[in-house]
Parts: C-alpha cells; structure tokens; sequence
C-alpha cells in the first residue's frame, strides 16, 4: 500500500468526516467489530467521493454498493486502516473537534502538524 494523507474532524457526532490525498471522506466507526462492517470490522459505513464532487467512488452499508476500483482502493484501504486504528468513540470524537493530520503507511498511522 502507497503511503495516504488523512486530514479528520467531527461535528460532534458519530460520523468521522475528512478527506483521504484530498478525496472527501465519511465513515461510521464503531467501538467494536461487527457482522454489519468491512470485512466483520469496525467500519459500518464509508463513503468516499471525487475530488470534485463527481460522485461517489467507493460506497459501503452493510455491503458494498459501489466497490473501489484501481487506484481508488488504496484510498478504500489507508481510510479503513485509519478507523480501524480509532479508539473508542467517546475517546476520537472529542479530539476531532478540530482538524487533524496523519499518515497512513503500510506499517503506521502518525499524525503530524
């Protein structure tokens, strides 16, 4: 997997929202793994689009409604690695009331300034 820029925040709810290499994101993360999400993960919903609004280019509820395809995967991959290295809720979204930034490698999630 190629190195991926993730810039997140919340609105003080349970969505995660951001953008993965400036392509907006939204995920519904949960504390723990589920039947419902990514491969009986913690991501119950994502919803990835263009970078200029063009749509949706990855799409998962339950299942997936539009899968990622080509280079579009990766970013599928680096934002659910992302989630998946969340805390619990009560913990991520107090401290994504303000935009922040990491790098999502094949072997780390690091945040920088």
């Amino acid at each position: 997997m190629a190195d991926h820029k993730i810039t997140v925040h919340t609105e003080d709810g349970i969505w995660l929202l951001g953008a993965v290499d400036d392509y907006p994101f939204e995920a519904k993360v949960c504390d723990e793994n589920s039947g419902f999400g990514i491969d009986c993960g913690r991501v119950i919903k994502l919803h990835i689009r263009g970078k200029q609004a063009s749509g949706e280019i990855a799409a998962y509820e339950r299942g997936w409604d539009r899968f990622p395809k080509g280079a579009h995967k990766g970013l599928a991959r680096a934002v659910i690695r992302f989630c998946e290295s969340l805390p619990e809720q009560e913990i991520w979204r107090g401290t994504f009331l303000t935009e922040r930034h990491f790098l999502v490698t094949d072997d780390d999630v690091l945040e920088y300034e």
